[in-house]
């Protein structure tokens, strides 16, 4: 029995996927070499990624697992018709399976719900059996005795970062905008740190240059996460991960995260604007704070990344410009800019549909690039031309060149700001600032000391 695990891509990804500026924004994924590890032994798996490797639809294989999440749910229908055609058995996962599997169950035969080392076996066995059922639910089980991800069955020529781990799911907060609590339920679940050593252990002779933690918030349990850094330290491996900036108000955490290899790090800040914040019950963040916290960080060597959300309902015209102006003087190294997205089944896409307020319903436009819904203090048009605008405007290569030396960990961030600066130009198309102001919203290194 063979069977194939399909990552798959959005169009964009797809029309670019194969250039060498692309893999920078490609680490490897962890879901797949997961859901392979918990596949029965006598099994032969193969896994394509659909960003940058055909997928071969004769291929002579008898079941296909399909993951994706809400954006990925027109190519995963797609991948899963054309193997059905053939009479090929399809299944689909992931967040796709997970939070909208009424929807994913007429397109393939079976759908998973949650987590796969549960249900993908159990599923793989009743296949064979001819007795698949058309739903199974994880019953969201301890992270522990997992068998190790085979990342052996990744193409590691097309990620930028080919090692991948996840040692936790779930977050102990609930920001409105957020589905993760909905994937995973309210209980963080993380693994025992023997066998996070021991998965560690396995890529022991890597020569990648960093590894990717994919855990969704590394210190929601801090007694747990000094633990999870004291034993990453003796290996020397490089990593970046997530966190909430609160990492930097704890400085023996912090000096343990940097300790242990931590290199870069993704924070969800947000929104410079503290109503914003508090829209999007972001309790933990204070905009007063920020540059304080991000010194800390960059104090003990670690790149910044921070999430910047447009769209809430006290951004206006001008938001763009204070995000732009405010990621400079507090030295922040790159952002994941991104535009308020109503996912169905949030109690954000409720709201904005009682209110009238969403005009595309279309879930392949729900990938944090597109506007969706109408705003409340601008149009969805500049809502759109803001964020194209303020991708250029940070990632220019005048803004780059202003922020380098505020930079930590240089040979992470730079390279991440022109790979971001290419994305700006070839993937997007030119923005305007609503606002109407044509200065550069970055001032220069020299003007921010002064």
């Amino acid at each position: 029995m063979k069977a194939l695990l399909v990552q798959p891509a959005l169009p964009l990804d797809r029309k670019h996927g194969r250039d060498f500026i692309q893999r920078w924004f490609r680490p490897a994924p962890v879901t797949l070499p997961t859901v392979a590890a918990a596949t029965p032994p006598d099994v032969e798996v193969e896994i394509v990624d659909d960003a940058f490797e055909d997928i071969d639809y004769d291929a002579p294989v008898d079941l296909v697992g399909i993951t994706g999440s809400t954006p990925f749910v027109p190519r995963v229908n797609e991948i899963s018709r054309k193997f059905r055609e053939r009479g090929v058995t399809t299944v689909i996962g992931g967040i796709y399976g997970t939070l909208y599997s009424d929807l994913a169950e007429p397109h393939a035969d079976a759908v998973v719900v949650g987590d796969a080392e549960d249900t993908w076996p159990m599923l793989v066995e009743d296949f064979r059996r001819g007795e698949l059922k058309p739903r199974y639910q994880s019953g969201q089980p301890p992270m522990t005795g997992f068998r190790t991800p085979r990342r052996d069955l990744l193409n590691r020529k097309g990620y930028s970062i080919p090692d991948s781990f996840q040692f936790q799911r779930g977050c102990i907060w609930s920001c409105d905008f957020c589905s993760i609590r909905r994937q995973y339920g309210r209980e963080v679940r993380s693994q025992p740190i023997e066998e996070v050593v021991a998965d560690v252990e396995t890529i022991s002779d890597s020569r990648a240059p960093v590894a990717i933690l994919w855990d969704d918030n590394l210190i929601n349990n801090l007694p747990w996460a000094k633990s999870l850094f004291t034993a990453l330290a003796p290996y020397q491996l490089r990593w970046i991960g997530q966190s909430t900036v609160t990492i930097a108000n704890n400085p023996e955490l912090l000096r343990l995260a940097a300790a242990s290899g931590c290199r870069g790090l993704f924070l969800g800040v947000e929104s410079v604007t503290q109503d914003s914040l508090k829209e999007t019950h972001k309790a933990m963040n204070r905009v007063d704070r920020f540059k304080e916290q991000i010194q800390k960080i960059h104090d003990q060597g670690i790149a910044v990344q921070a999430g910047m959300v447009f769209g809430f309902d006290h951004d206006d015209r001008s938001c763009f410009e204070r995000t732009v102006e405010f990621a400079c003087q507090v030295n922040i190294d790159s952002i994941a800019f991104s535009i308020l997205t109503p996912y169905p089944g949030m109690a954000l896409h409720r709201e904005l549909d009682e209110q009238g307020r969403i005009f595309d319903r279309d879930l392949g436009n729900y990938d944090s690039n597109h506007v969706v819904f109408h705003p409340k203090l601008m149009s969805a048009e500049e809502l759109q031309d803001g964020y194209h605008w303020a991708m250029r405007e940070f990632f220019g290569f005048r803004s780059i060149a202003r922020r380098a030396r505020g930079m930590a960990s240089r040979h992470l961030s730079i390279p991440t700001n022109l790979a971001y600066y290419w994305a700006s130009r070839w993937k997007f198309p030119v923005g305007k600032n609503p606002a109407g102001n044509d200065e550069q919203a970055c001032p220069s290194h020299e003007a921010l000391a002064s």
